[in-house]
């Protein structure tokens, strides 16, 4: 259903139940509709709809703050009225991450680098927004980016600090050129092809009848209920809720392509970090099949309620009582050790000798192991948690050229897979407490990691 046929279902609706303020803000709608359209000799779409609703809200917002001035507060209260039956047509707003991610993406694909581009940048941004969210707040947020010398998009993102340069604008066209949109799209939401389209029930807000279209052909999606649309890229933004820079990779990681970046002295640390982080992922996939296997363990965690699609979720699992037994599995040259020793996954015995071997030993020992994910939803850390009696009752990896603990919350990861909006946060206390809270429903725990 376009816009335009909710608008009338609306009005016949209204004329029904009698509802006279209802009926005459539709009517006016309809009109300022209807007038655009015989002026300029087009047919309006819904974009063009919602920018007509949106010129009314404010139009009415700026009487409101005439007539409050002129003492006439009836009148004030009827446009406010009027304001809130508008606003219902327009698609729910963005939350402020998620319109500073879209700031981020814009100035990064424009390449905007001052206040001189601000223009480039609102027009990016006002066209993926589609009426979700306030221009004037835009626009004051766009110049404080822009503004004092340059704006670094980098500064912005959860890979603050790990990341390498800025990527080219060519490849960033090209990656999303040849990437399939129906094929990443439809790996998250069940598509089903209508003509040489496909289209669902749109991911970005509850509706009944599809209304989310993707087109193969200009590798775009657009949904006629809410507005969400955009290229691959920007679907990764908003569905995986991925910043600018974990898009690209994430795209470029599908495409068996690495991520080309300015030139600075850290691009071989960046190569050893994707190195470790594969490294973290493959001791947590081994610690997740010791849980199924280890009776005792799997007890623990049953005894405290978790079910195994939560185990799942959060990829728990369990570091056997072993003084060796990652160190013997993961590393078998001293490169290797040298790699568990940067992930600290392992502890080198001071003042050791002799066999190459012996300089080492297992960090985690007898422990449910808790998997630390990025925003990408790499490994990059561990928190482990004792069994039985002993001390430390939780152990943490250290810090590491992957893991800072100062940037990350516990969670998080999961939080972000969930498709509403993150218009809150639940921080608590430790692992148990957040694995558990989303085994409950309370979907957007976390926990701080010092």
């Amino acid at each position: 259903m376009s816009l335009k046929e909710r608008i009338t279902q609306d009005m016949k609706d209204a004329m029904r139940s009698g509802d006279k303020e209802r009926l005459a803000t539709i009517r006016m709608l309809q009109a300022a509709i209807k007038q655009r359209e015989v002026d300029e000799r087009i047919t309006l779409d819904d974009v063009q709809v919602l920018a007509a609703i949106e010129k009314m809200v404010k139009q009415r917002k700026e009487a409101i703050t005439q007539f409050e001035a002129g003492g006439r507060t009836d009148l004030a209260e009827k446009e406010a009225a009027e304001i809130k039956q508008l606003q219902a047509y327009l698609p729910q707003q963005l939350s402020p991450a998620e319109l500073e991610a879209l700031i981020v993406a814009a100035v990064a694909e424009t390449g905007a680098a001052n206040i001189k581009d601000m223009g480039k940048v609102m027009g990016l941004v006002k066209t993926r927004a589609a009426g979700r969210a306030d221009m004037g707040a835009v626009s004051a947020l766009i110049k404080a980016k822009l503004g004092g010398g340059g704006f670094n998009p980098v500064s912005l993102s959860p890979m603050s600090g790990r990341n390498t340069g800025r990527i080219p604008q060519n490849f960033i066209d090209d990656l999303v050129g040849r990437t399939d949109i129906v094929e990443l799209i439809g790996a998250r939401v069940p598509l089903k092809k209508a003509g040489r389209e496909f289209r669902a029930c749109c991911p970005f807000h509850d509706e009944k009848t599809p209304s989310f279209w993707v087109s193969p052909d200009k590798q775009f999606y657009h949904c006629f209920g809410c507005g969400a649309h955009g290229t691959s890229l920007g679907f990764l933004i908003n569905y995986d809720r991925l910043s600018f820079p974990e898009a690209v990779e994430e795209l470029a990681s599908r495409a068996g392509v690495e991520v080309p970046r300015e030139a600075r002295a850290d691009d071989g640390r960046s190569r050893d970090e994707g190195d470790l982080a594969e490294l973290m992922g493959e001791v947590a996939k081994y610690w997740a099949g010791k849980l199924k296997a280890d009776s005792r363990a799997s007890r623990y965690l049953s005894e405290r309620g978790l079910t195994p699609e939560t185990i799942q979720k959060f990829g728990i699992g369990y570091s056997a009582n072993s003084w060796n037994e990652v160190l013997n599995r993961f590393a078998n040259d001293s490169k290797k050790r040298e790699a568990l020793l940067a992930c600290g996954l392992v502890i080198e015995r001071e003042g050791s000798a002799g066999r190459e071997g012996d300089r080492y030993y297992d960090r985690f020992r007898d422990r449910v192991m808790f998997p630390i994910r990025d925003a990408r939803g790499r490994v990059i850390a561990f928190g482990g948690r004792i069994i039985d009696q002993g001390e430390p009752k939780y152990l943490n990896s250290p810090e590491t050229a992957l893991f800072h603990k100062g940037r990350e919350l516990y969670g998080l990861y999961e939080v972000r897979q969930g498709r509403a909006a993150i218009r809150r946060l639940l921080v608590v206390e430790g692992y148990m407490d957040v694995v558990r809270l989303h085994q409950a429903g309370i979907g957007y725990a976390v926990a701080t990691l010092g």
